[in-house]
């Protein structure tokens, strides 16, 4: 069914793009001017009669906000705004003249939040947030969920916090209403809160997302330990947070956003003291502390430590490692750098960057054994010893987990069902 879906979407790509593979515009439809493609071509001239064309088009065509909710903060000169604008207006005047629901949708999907018509379009959409819609068709239920969503958005962007507030307080029947026909309510309600939380982060407005952190852990108790973690006052808070959220995502099964991947990147650029402490936590996953100690050990190699430091983090990194513990003691007993220097060459794993990352399989989610002995062929830049400490990209890799793991902010890309499309 996946497979068939996925045919059907590329099909209605061939025809409603998500903007102008030439001109690269979004309003493509509603402008002067004739497309090169054909069935672009039919598009124009059929939306022009056709309001469900219209709005197929209007639906497609490539929405920012699809993506993050951030890039209202960015590139205010591109052109792209204009042309979103476009849709938006176009997407008014159905909405007034025909009263469909499905263009007040479009137009509040895409409305920029500091735009003039955004205040007119929630004017439009708030008052329907108060019809029941528990009970309507899974349809009508995203279409609500959408309305409400899209006001939390304008209403964030204007820092308009009581206002979220009660839409929040107003709608936590949605996260109660489990169900629908692809996918959990729950989820998209949390990932609403999710990204109030980036909001607030992102802008630096650190005080206004603790407060927001202490409302929503009264009604989920179980989650965003991702978000306590990010906004921990000092280390060892960060680090018991991290800690606590490895117990909530083991025994409980309502739990959301509560990895650990902030701690982790956070790691890789603590001092070599801090990472002691770290490494003789027994509360921390012994897997972790065997590759910190290992990180110890390199360091106070790579910085020339005095011999007694040296020994002390060998019987460490030895201790928590037992398959190497040997060949390390043979090649410290002789206090001779070069065979420090030879070690290193020996054990591929005993690298100056912890990289707690490369513990968990991505995949099948447990821990991976590597064999300290071999090379790392899929990752020959970071698994290995010869791998540098680049602390910008370090530094860089915390900003981005701080977002969303895998993605890097700002950029004007698109994440949709047909694959990975650039925009201008």
């Amino acid at each position: 069914m996946l497979i068939e879906k996925n045919n059907a979407l590329q099909q209605i790509d061939t025809y409603f793009p998500l903007y102008d593979p030439d001109s690269r515009a979004v309003n493509w439809w509603i402008t002067a001017g004739t497309p090169k493609s054909i069935k672009m071509q039919a598009v124009k001239t059929l939306a022009r009669k056709d309001d469900f064309i219209d709005w197929m088009q209007a639906k497609w065509a490539y929405n920012i906000f699809d993506v993050d909710w951030l890039w209202s903060l960015h590139k205010k000169d591109h052109p792209y705004w204009q042309q979103n604008r476009d849709i938006v207006l176009h997407a008014l005047k159905k909405w007034k003249t025909t009263k469909d629901g499905v263009w007040l949708q479009v137009a509040i999907q895409r409305v920029h939040p500091h735009d003039m018509l955004a205040q007119e379009i929630m004017a439009d959409a708030k008052p329907l947030l108060q019809s029941p819609w528990a009970e309507e068709t899974q349809e009508f239920q995203s279409w609500f969920l959408s309305l409400w969503q899209h006001v939390i958005r304008i209403h964030l962007a204007r820092g308009e916090a009581e206002e979220i507030s009660a839409l929040l307080k107003k709608h936590w029947d949605y996260f109660d209403k489990k169900w629908k026909q692809y996918g959990v309510y729950s989820i998209e309600f949390k990932s609403v809160l999710s990204n109030i939380f980036r909001w607030y982060i992102y802008t630096g407005k650190f005080n206004e997302a603790r407060s927001f952190l202490g409302d929503i852990k009264k009604k989920f108790p179980y989650s965003f330990y991702r978000w306590e973690s990010i906004l921990a006052l000092n280390i060892e808070e960060a680090e018991s947070i991290a800690l606590s959220s490895h117990k909530i995502y083991h025994y409980y099964s309502d739990n959301y956003e509560n990895d650990d991947y902030f701690w982790r990147a956070m790691v890789d650029i603590l001092p070599l003291k801090e990472l002691y402490r770290i490494a003789t936590n027994k509360l921390i996953y012994k897997e972790y502390r065997k590759m910190i100690a290992k990180t110890i050990f390199t360091r106070a190699i790579l910085l020339n430590y005095d011999n007694k430091k040296i020994e002390e983090y060998a019987d460490l990194a030895g201790n928590l490692n037992p398959s190497i513990r040997e060949l390390i003691n043979e090649h410290i007993s002789k206090d001779d750098y070069y065979k420090y220097i030879s070690l290193l060459l020996k054990i591929p794993r005993l690298r100056p960057t912890v990289y707690l990352g490369f513990c968990q399989d991505p995949v099948n989610n447990h821990i991976v054994k590597f064999s300290e002995f071999d090379i790392d062929s899929h990752n020959p830049n970071d698994n290995n010893w010869w791998c540098r400490y680049d602390i910008s990209s370090l530094k860089e890799e915390i900003f981005n987990v701080s977002f969303w793991e895998w993605e890097k902010i700002p950029r004007l890309e698109a994440k949709t069902s047909v694959g990975l499309r650039y925009y201008g």
